[in-house]
Parts: C-alpha cells; sequence; structure tokens
C-alpha cells in the first residue's frame, strides 16, 4: 500500500484490555488502524519502532504516570489524553506536559473519533514536530533530539537543523539558507558564515548515535539533511 494512503495509526495506551479493544474496534470502524499498547514501556517502543500519527494515552497505567510517558510520547506523536479525572487541575497538568487534548470518560465514539480527525488535521497542517531517521525536531520547544536525548544546539543551529529537516526532500540553496535562517538578503560568496556553521553542526550529529543523519553538501548549490 503507498503510504500517503494508509489508514491513521492510532497507538492506544491503556492497562486494561477490554478498553482497548473496544476503542480500537471504535477506531478501525471509523478509518483508522489501532495499534494497542498496556503501558508506557510498550508504548514507547511501539512509537520508536514503527511510524504512528496519534497516541491515546490514559493517565493511570502500572509503570509509569500518564503525563510523564505523555512528555515523552509528544517527542514522537500528537497525544489524546484519556481519563477517568474531570479535575481541571489533572487536565492542566495534561496540556501543560503538551497533550494536544483531552477527553474525560465516559464519551462517545462520536466523540473520540472527532477530537482524534481534529488533532490530526491540526498538526498535519503545520507539523510541531519533524522526524529524520533517529532525528526529531520539536518547533514548538525549539529543541531537537537524537534517540529522546535533547541536543544542545544555540538558536542559530536550531533554526538551520530544523529549516533543513522542513526541506528534507530537496537540496536546499545557500542563498536560501541566508535569506531564512539568518535573514540577511545576500553574502558575498567567498563568505564563510553558512559553511562554518553547517561543520558546528554536523559535528552534533554523529552518524554513528543517529542511524546514519547527517547534512551532504552538493558542491556549488547547497545542502542536505539525509538519513539511511
Amino acid at each position: 500500500m503507498n503510504v500517503e494512503h494508509r489508514q491513521p495509526r492510532v497507538l492506544v495506551v491503556d492497562d486494561e484490555p477490554q478498553l482497548v479493544s473496544v476503542l480500537s474496534y471504535a477506531l478501525q470502524n471509523e478509518h483508522f488502524e489501532a495499534i494497542p499498547a498496556y503501558d508506557g514501556r510498550q508504548a514507547l517502543e511501539v512509537v520508536r519502532s514503527q511510524e504512528v500519527d496519534l497516541a491515546l494515552v490514559d493517565l493511570n497505567l502500572p509503570d509509569c504516570d500518564g503525563i510523564s510517558l505523555c512528555e515523552q510520547l509528544r517527542t514522537y506523536v500528537p497525544v489524546i489524553l484519556v481519563t477517568a479525572r474531570s479535575d481541571q487541575a489533572d487536565k492542566n497538568r495534561g496540556l501543560a506536559a503538551g497533550a494536544d487534548d483531552y477527553i474525560t470518560k465516559p464519551f462517545s465514539v462520536e466523540e473520540l473519533t472527532l477530537r482524534v480527525r481534529a488533532v490530526l488535521r491540526r498538526t498535519r497542517a503545520s507539523p510541531r514536530i519533524l522526524r529524520v531517521g533517529c532525528l526529531t525536531v520539536d518547533s514548538s520547544l525549539h529543541e531537537a533530539a537524537i534517540e529522546g536525548q535533547r541536543m544542545d544546539l544555540t538558536p542559530l543551529e536550531f533554526d538551520l537543523l530544523r529549516h533543513l529537516a522542513v526541506h528534507r526532500d530537496r537540496v536546499v540553496p545557500t542563498a536560501e539558507l541566508v535569506r531564512e535562517v539568518w535573514g540577511v538578503a545576500q553574502l558575498a560568496v567567498s563568505d564563510p558564515l553558512v559553511k562554518n556553521a553547517v561543520y558546528r553542526l554536523r559535528r552534533k550529529l554523529p552518524s554513528a548515535q543517529t542511524g546514519g543523519v547527517t547534512i551532504a553538501n552538493v558542491r556549488g548549490v547547497g545542502y542536505r539533511l539525509l538519513a539511511e
């Protein structure tokens, strides 16, 4: 199946197998592919090993707090918290942890699917998180991470990495980087500004740790972010 036309994949994280089955069945009837996980460890293994579009996460899990799991999962996917807690303080904690939405039990299948579709529309229209191999770039937090480990980047290095990640499918001309990252109309051909910045950023992307993520130089044209 062409990946562009596949059903959206929703990770369902709850320690109650019956509820996971009910939610999965409901999602499948609405043309989603449901992937079950029964604790935080399984959920993280899923998002690190396969492509997932959204996670539904219960707050009460046997091996971790749902808020803590949300903070980790949002590096990879949008998150909707699902819980029986209706307290506003819990909702605020979840949203502060980066949850994209919060739904309280009991809820209807229609409400669930409407919320899932709404979050997917928002995140796909303006992706918050970009992934290239084992590298993730989070625009809302202004952070990048390798295998979940935060990179130590300057603001300029982050902006450079993000622009390359957004346009990973093509070579980004040097003049475009100068304009969009540095905000300068043009530089002299001999100016080492971009070259030096790319060199410093490359040193923070060791291929052995990132599954082959690197910045390739296309002589006379520009740069491209690549992942094996």
